[in-house]
């Protein structure tokens, strides 16, 4: 049984090396077929992860709460034990100040929750003290820096700041670079709360909360993807990357096929002289491996070295991986459509090119 199954895989071998000119343009077009699988999923794909990552970072999981009659800061604080709810904040008090050493200065001096400074400037602690980046430029303001803030509604009315931190310049509400933030765990009063939801939660987040303050509290985003108005899982759905299998198995298949059937005189004597199921089984498979599946996944190696940084991602990976799938159980199925076509058939129709 090994020697007949080493002469059909032999046999195969002779055919490929008979054939050299289609077996080197399948080859190239299989390999070819293996990079564009997976550069082209990774990069749009990679192109939707990193546009919603920015809109992320802007603020797109977070909406703005505002609400009629004003509700407890410790009640907004509170949505952070909900499931889906990330974090959630609220400001206690926001007036005009002047910093004490540069008396025509002005500031927005606000003290808010610990979870309004994280949502706010997207970070994952709130310091005791925060300097905008706009103030740290204007007034050369660092971290560590003390000064005194001095209401400009009630100049008599002055607190000393000290151990500040230089926050980043990414904020998400307009206007908070330029403003001076204490956090504080004091209970309070608040018509806004802001709440970010985790990832992938944004829209059972809005659910939970229209139920919760419905009627006449206002709930928006922070953030509002006028650019694409679509969710990543939309544009994942949507994605013409999605039809790469069929893209490169229909044109590799037909070159897989047309390979076969130009060679059906061949297969009809093979059948004459007695080659069984399994043995055209072990020939078309040889032949599909060398000039179809290996240079397929070589292509797909170096689409994966050329791609690495976009496949780090998983999300990226998933999707590459799953449009690599695809097109792999596609190109496993071709060749043997050549037995069922060549077996169905009477040997001597094809030897007189019928």
């Amino acid at each position: 049984m090994s020697s007949r199954r080493s002469w059909y895989i032999g046999e195969a071998l002779r055919n490929v090396r008979s054939y050299a000119l289609v077996s080197v343009i399948t080859f190239v077009v299989a390999a070819l077929s293996g990079y564009l699988t997976v550069a082209v999923t990774a990069s749009q794909v990679g192109e939707i992860v990193a546009q919603h990552q920015i809109m992320v970072a802007r603020g797109l999981d977070v909406w703005r709460v505002q609400v009629k009659e004003p509700i407890s800061t410790q009640e907004c604080e509170a949505l952070r034990q909900v499931n889906g709810i990330r974090d959630a904040g609220s400001v206690l008090s926001q007036q005009s100040a002047a910093i004490g050493a540069f008396p025509g200065s002005s500031v927005s001096s606000i003290t808010a929750t610990p979870g309004y400074i994280r949502i706010v400037w997207g970070i994952d602690f709130a310091p005791a003290a925060g300097i905008g980046s706009e103030i740290s430029a204007t007034y050369g303001l660092r971290s560590e820096s003390a000064f005194d803030l001095r209401s400009t509604v009630t100049p008599q009315s002055s607190s000393r700041v000290e151990d500040v931190t230089l926050l980043p310049p990414t904020s998400r509400v307009a206007g908070a670079n330029q403003s001076v933030v204490v956090s504080s765990l004091s209970h309070g009063l608040t018509r806004e709360c802001l709440v970010e939801a985790d990832v992938g939660a944004r829209s059972a987040v809005e659910s939970y909360l229209l139920s919760e303050y419905g009627g006449d509290s206002v709930i928006s985003p922070l953030f509002s993807d006028t650019g694409v108005g679509r969710s990543v899982d939309e544009q994942l759905q949507g994605r013409l990357s999605q039809w790469i299998p069929l893209a490169v198995t229909f044109p590799l298949g037909l070159m897989i096929l047309f390979s076969q059937f130009g060679r059906r005189a061949d297969f009809a004597l093979y059948q004459l002289v007695g080659v069984p199921k399994s043995g055209f089984v072990y020939m078309l498979v040889t032949e599909a491996a060398v000039t179809a599946w290996l240079p397929f996944s070589m292509g797909g190696v170096i689409g994966i070295l050329a791609k690495g940084a976009e496949l780090a991602n998983g999300i990226v990976l998933a999707e590459a991986a799953g449009d690599y799938a695809r097109v792999v159980a596609l190109l496993i199925v071709v060749p043997l459509l050549g037995l069922f076509a060549f077996w169905r058939r009477d040997p001597l129709s094809w030897l007189k090119g019928e």
